[in-house]
């Protein structure tokens, strides 16, 4: 790096020591460091660790980096991380410190946020020459009425009215209860004017709630906002808990501080460059730099004098800039304008008066400004001091001639301007202009910058021109319209708006383009704390996207895009996608596709042990915490179980069997359930010969394809399928032993939601192999062991999803035992238990993934038939439970406030439920004759659906079947 040398005292001296020397004279009482070295590092700590942005921005503008650092490679901002200096560390991201320094990745942990926003400025028509002088327009406050200026309706004191809460301005904390919008009405959130208007209380319930004291408090991250106008009063009562600083370029008269240079002289005759003016101001600097202006109509003595006795007597430019309330304002009514905008921006929430939109996360950066020195200094100084978005309310006179649509006719007069806007495209800040008070069909010529050539694409997304709406959401009658500006327009309230004026503790009213501007102003700033990560071009963008349609449909010439909504900007934007992975823009799932239908064998264990919520991205990244509901649903497996087991007992007939001839025979049922497409229970082809038997069938439902309707507890509850189709075989190798083989194939039976019953309706295939081998010990006891595979398209054991929960194929492998015994004539007893082995063949996505599943089931079935026509019996059952096996989460929880970066969860949820489903059922059967049946059932479960503490369910069953030849 090159080095200059001063000569102080005969020596020569590094100029970094000079500036470091000056640096530690400059802060010695906020025990600072010399500024080379580990102690650069450390005295930018300390600035921002004292909250200093002057000294900051100083460091900045003399080649300084924010990002110096210190023998162990540490940043300012990582020493703020490790000290937890929370306040260091946002001031030092909002002069722009590096987040993605090697050593803030080593830290960033620590940072992550918690988890889980009538007086009048008149100074009279003030041109430039050389500037916009020669375009003879007016430069003026944006207040209402005609050239900048609006009338005085009075002022009020802040008053005593009631807040919310002990803290009602909101500060940091853990939010344990949430607050809905009603909470935020309070009379100084309507005293404003303002905010009903834009939706604000809706907004703030969604960011704000209460801590276990009591207090408000949010996450919101802080935002300097600058307001370039004419000044702001810091002290104000409204603004105790707002940090306001700022800058002083209003350099004053001449005749209040005695002074020749850096004041403004009036001079009947004034000669620069070689050509004379007449009737002029003119500002001469220190460093020889000369301006020249008029004040009034015609530059006057008169007007200069009229203009010079709003300032305070002895009022000294040299003094005031270097002074803590260098940028408060005159005292006067008529210098209130900087006060009363600032006010609409960030007043603070104190229960008394009126509050800004941003009432607790913006600070207020205020350049004070005499409107005739030029703009680009005190902007720049705003920006290097971290604003991230600027109001300006204020401008030039919209006329005929004169306005944003002949800004090429112009531009070489505004080079002033232009130079501002280039150093806010170089820092990537947002400016906010009023469009103006003239009535007009255009703005004001400034308003008309992002159209010229060399902004056309470096401002879009970065400046915002704002019109002004009266109570009815109609163009205030003093406000020019949106006009060429249309596509980067807005509007905002701005009638009898409230905020603070040069007082300590009275607010007053004001009307004009001036107002509604920080009404947007405090919009985005509110939104950029709410969304730290989203750059400002998406803030402006999510600004324009949400507004309320006003006027001609879609974008037009007066409304522009419409009245500024926050209740809608803080609503998701376009499809919500859930990401898979760690990076917000990474690969992610539309969540409208995403479902899970959850059937009984799992709906206990889910139920209880899913995440309440799965957080959703917006097209801005936002996150929004949606409801597990939305995503999964327990399905209607008692309802649909009963309906179909009510319809099936009366309407349930035996098969009946028809021989063919030969060794073939047919058998065939009615349909015995509501729901069955075809009306054909079951019908079954045969042949018989050698000890060998083979068929095919088709029946509507596998478990209900029995010789007796009360077989059905005792089936193979992973052979369950609807619509199905088979084939099976038997062989006896001996009269003691009979060999069975079969497949099949049909919609999933063992996802037993009801379309009845709004459930999703699924009807994969499943497709499956079963084999049995029975052996007769004596007459009277037969064991039967069982084997098989099942293969699930899209399934497990019934549970199915789509989306981030699509659960893809999966196998089964089971095995069951059976038994059969008559200890007596007529009595007959069986039991059958089934286990079950399930894997996944692997998830459309990491959101959950399942270990091996181990279910069972089982049944015992004793009946006595006590005369030719009558059977009554007595059944325990427990339906397919899952006792081992687990589901891991990987959900997103959330994401980091300063990166890409996704927060995931992951889990564990042991599927096995907190109880097991018992059901006791005592039936009669009686045969009155060949065409007639009589059935009786009652039914008793305990812990239905293996839900623990679930109310025990009953049902009384009767049927009646009666056959018409």
């Amino acid at each position: 790096m090159k080095k200059i040398y001063l000569l102080t005292g005969g020596k020569l001296m590094n100029i970094r020591k000079v500036l470091c020397l000056l640096t530690m004279l400059a802060c010695a009482a906020e025990n600072c460091l010399a500024a080379e070295g580990d102690n650069l590092a450390a005295s930018i700590y300390n600035h921002a660790h004292f909250r200093n942005r002057e000294a900051l921005a100083r460091l900045k503008r003399n080649g300084y980096s924010l990002d110096a650092t210190d023998s162990r490679g540490n940043t300012a901002l990582c020493t703020a991380i490790m000290r937890k200096d929370e306040n260091a560390y946002k001031l030092l991201r909002q002069m722009g410190a590096n987040t993605a320094h090697p050593c803030v990745k080593r830290l960033e942990a620590a940072v992550r946020p918690v988890k889980n926003d009538k007086f009048v400025w008149n100074v009279g028509p003030t041109t430039y020459l050389g500037a916009a002088a020669l375009i003879g327009g007016t430069v003026a406050i944006a207040a209402g009425g005609s050239s900048g200026g609006s009338k005085s309706d009075g002022a009020a004191g802040t008053g005593d009215e009631p807040g919310g809460s002990d803290n009602p301005g909101g500060g940091e904390g853990e939010v344990v209860n949430e607050v809905d919008p009603s909470y935020f009405q309070t009379d100084e959130y309507k005293q404003g004017n303002f905010l009903s208007q834009i939706g604000a209380a809706e907004a703030y319930a969604r960011f704000y709630g209460e801590t276990e004291s009591g207090d408000l408090a949010s996450q919101l991250e802080r935002v300097a906002v600058g307001v370039v106008d004419s000044g702001v009063y810091g002290a104000h009562a409204e603004f105790g808990a707002t940090d306001v600083s700022g800058v002083n370029y209003d350099y004053g008269p001449c005749s209040k501080s005695g002074n020749s240079t850096n004041c403004w002289q009036w001079a009947a005759e004034y000669t620069v460059g070689g050509q004379s003016y007449q009737n002029v101001t003119y500002l001469k600097l220190d460093d020889g730099r000369v301006y020249i202006t008029r004040v009034g109509k015609t530059g006057s003595k008169e007007e200069y004098d009229e203009w010079a006795s709003s300032y305070d007597d002895g009022y000294d430019w040299n003094v005031e800039k270097d002074s803590a309330t260098g940028f408060y304002p005159n005292k006067s009514d008529d210098a209130a304008h900087g006060t009363h905008v600032a006010g609409i921006i960030a007043a603070d929430r104190n229960g008394a008066g009126m509050h800004g939109v941003a009432f607790e996360n913006a600070e207020i950066i205020a350049a004070r400004w005499d409107l005739m020195s030029p703009i680009s200094a005190p902007v720049k100084d705003v920006i290097d001091m971290g604003a991230k978005v600027v109001n300006f309310s204020l401008g030039v006179d919209s006329t005929a001639d004169i306005n944003a649509s002949t800004i090429d006719r112009y531009a070489d007069q505004l080079d002033d301007y232009l130079d501002s806007v280039r150093y806010q495209i170089e820092n990537n800040v947002v400016f906010v202009f009023s469009a103006g008070n003239e009535s007009q069909a255009q703005p004001g010529v400034t308003n008309g910058i992002p159209l010229l050539d060399e902004f056309k694409e470096s401002l879009d997304g970065l400046f915002v021109t704002v019109v002004a709406l009266d109570k009815d959401n109609k163009l205030a009658d003093y406000s020019n319209a949106c006009g060429v500006a249309q596509n980067y327009c807005i509007a905002a309230p701005g009638n009898d708006v409230w905020s603070p004026i040069n007082q300590d503790d009275m607010i007053g009213q004001m009307s004009g383009t001036s107002m509604a501007a920080p009404v947007v102003t405090g919009s985005i700033a509110f939104l950029m704390g709410a969304y730290p990560y989203m750059t400002p071009q998406e803030v402006v963008s999510l600004v324009f996207e949400t507004a309320d349609d006003l006027g001609d449909a879609g974008v037009d010439a007066v409304y522009g895009h419409g009245l500024i909504n926050l209740n809608n900007a803080t609503q998701p934007q376009g499809e919500l996608m859930i990401a898979t992975g760690s990076n917000v823009k990474g690969e992610s799932i539309a969540a409208r596709s995403t479902t899970m239908s959850v059937p009984a064998v799992f709906k206990s264990a889910l139920a209880a042990k899913m995440p309440r919520s799965v957080i959703a991205f917006d097209k801005y990244k936002r996150p929004y915490a949606m409801p597990i509901s939305s995503f999964v649903k327990m399905t209607h497996s008692g309802e649909r179980n009963f309906k179909n087991d009510l319809y099936a007992f009366s309407r349930y007939q035996p098969k009946r069997r028809i021989a063919a001839g030969g060794n073939l025979a047919f058998s065939y049922a009615p349909a015995a359930l509501a729901d069955s497409p075809s009306g054909l229970g079951t019908v079954e082809a045969e042949y018989a010969g050698g000890g060998y038997v083979a068929g095919f069938y088709y029946t509507e439902n596998t478990l209900y394809n029995h010789d007796a309707y009360f077989e059905k507890a005792l089936a193979n509850p992973f052979m369950a399928m609807n619509s199905a189709y088979g084939v099976y075989s038997r062989y006896r190798p001996s009269s003691d032993w009979k060999v069975t083989m079969g497949f099949a194939t049909g919609e999933n039976g063992l996802y037993d939601g009801s379309r009845d019953d709004n459930d999703r309706d699924f009807d994969n295939r499943v497709y499956g192999f079963d084999s049995a081998a029975a052996y007769s010990l004596t007459d009277n006891l037969t064991v039967t062991a069982m084997s098989g595979v099942l293969y699930e398209d899209g399934a497990m054991l019934g549970l199915n999803g789509t989306g981030g929960f699509d659960v893809g194929d999966s196998s089964t492998y089971y095995a069951g035992l059976s038994v059969s015994w008559s200890p007596l004539k007529n009595l007959f007893l069986s039991g059958a238990y089934y286990q079950g082995w399930t894997d996944a063949g692997g998830l459309a996505s990491n959101l959950m993934q399942t270990s091996r599943l181990v279910s069972d089931s089982f049944a015992l079935d004793g009946h006595y038939r006590y005369n030719k026509t009558d059977v009554v019996g007595l059944q325990i059952s427990s339906p397919l439970r899952i006792y081992k096996g687990t589901a891991a989460f990987d959900l997103p929880v959330g994401r980091d406030n300063y990166s890409d970066e996704v927060y995931r969860e992951r889990f564990n949820a042991g599927l096995k439920p907190d109880a097991r489903e018992y059901k006791f059922s005592f039936y009669h059967d009686r045969e009155i004759n060949e065409d007639m049946n009589f059935k009786a059932q009652f039914d008793m479960r305990l812990n239905p659906d293996h839900q623990k503490d679930a109310e025990t369910d009953y049902r009384v069953m009767f049927g009646f079947n009666w056959t018409f030849n």
